[in-house]
């Protein structure tokens, strides 16, 4: 899923245009992650330089959106972590991590 880049906004909170949508100041600025599937955002009011993952669950996470995506699923079921890894061969300390920041973005 891609999101437009009007539908961004600055994160630096000394930016006049801080949080604000719509307002025609974010840019792409490069891309990168394998395949360059993430995009590198600047703000031009300010000139801060962020990853349109900032902010969310797939930041700092190298591992493909759809298994990020499964794994929620999976704990969303309450699967234990050891099971997800059996089933998805991801590593238990991966996904511990996302457990807790999934825990951190659900309460």
């Amino acid at each position: 899923m891609i999101i437009e880049v009007e539908d961004f906004c600055c994160l630096n909170e000394k930016c006049p245009d801080y949080n604000k949508k719509g307002a025609a100041n974010i840019m792409v600025h490069s891309t990168y992650g394998k395949h360059a599937r993430v995009r590198m955002l600047k703000c031009k009011t300010c000139g801060s330089f962020f990853s349109e993952r900032k902010n969310t669950l797939f930041y700092n996470c190298r591992l493909p959106e759809e298994k990020i995506t499964e794994i929620v699923n999976l704990l969303g079921r309450g699967y234990s972590i050891r099971k997800i890894h059996r089933l998805t061969g991801i590593s238990r300390n991966a996904i511990s991590r996302l457990a807790h920041i999934t825990e951190r973005y659900t309460n």
